[in-house]
């Protein structure tokens, strides 16, 4: 018999800090889904739940998930200890509070048939649910091979597989993609660069900006709250400002845009 202490669902009225322990335990190894924002719903592979009609269920491989990055940049599972190669780079269940805020970001965000650059993509789950939301062409990028492994299986899965590619790399495969083309760099209409605020500040210096449409969006996520001055202040410097904000937990994720572009 069920514990009562064992919810059906658990929503996002939980303390941030605690949300993707919980979270994560429970989608791990009770099968529950969990809902992000009004409309999107994460299961695993395994769990039945198909949802209403108005929803947009994402199933997602979570055998090599049980992992996520520690405010100090540092791999670590649910019991606090470090967790073997696969695990540590291979999370991406849409749990953490840094996906959670990107994928909340781009339901606002998003219009039909938009090309979007899904930078560290981890298990596939921001590209994944780009295409879902109408999103013509999405690229899916990350260094890990492991996740990029169970990427095209949760793409494959959701049968975005037409909409959605991925590759093992970083900016260099988005600008390599693209020149050995003959095309321009700048054809996203949405950036989500979901890292550590290190990685998020080297990929600013090495122009992360060239691959954006002129009026395109950038998402960033994965920053700590700490680091934010250091990220608006790059921002600044290359002609880029944040027009919004958010915060859950230690995290914080920005929507940029070029100073010439902001919303009124």
């Amino acid at each position: 018999m069920k514990s009562s202490k064992e919810p059906d669902v658990v929503g996002e009225d939980l303390d941030p800090k605690k949300q993707y322990t919980i979270i994560g335990k429970l989608i791990s190894h009770k099968l529950l889904p969990v809902y992000i924002g009004e409309r999107l719903v994460v299961v695993p592979k395994e769990s039945g739940y198909q949802g209403s009609s108005d929803e947009i269920v994402l199933r997602m491989n979570q055998d090599k998930t049980d992992a996520f990055i520690t405010k100090e940049g540092v791999a670590v599972n649910f019991d606090g200890e470090r967790p073997d190669s696969a695990q540590a780079n291979a999370f991406g269940s849409g749990t953490h509070p840094t996906t959670q805020m990107a994928l909340s970001i781009l339901g606002e965000t998003i219009c039909q048939d938009d090309t979007v650059i899904d930078l560290g993509t981890g298990t596939g789950v921001l590209s994944i649910y780009a295409a879902k939301l109408g999103a013509g062409s999405v690229l899916g990028v990350d260094v890990d091979e492991v996740a990029i492994e169970i990427a095209r299986d949760n793409i494959k899965m959701n049968g975005v597989e037409s909409i959605v590619s991925v590759e093992t790399g970083s900016l260099d495969v988005v600008k390599n993609r693209y020149n050995s083309r003959n095309l321009p760099c700048d054809l996203a209409d949405i950036l989500v660069v979901n890292l550590i605020t290190r990685i998020i500040l080297e990929l600013l210096d090495d122009n992360l900006t060239s691959v954006i449409k002129t009026k395109g969006t950038m998402i960033l996520t994965g920053i700590q709250l700490e680091e934010y001055e250091k990220v608006r202040e790059k921002l600044d410097r290359l002609g880029h400002s944040i027009i919004e904000r958010r915060e859950q937990g230690d995290w914080c994720a920005v929507v940029v845009k070029p100073m010439d572009e902001e919303e009124p």
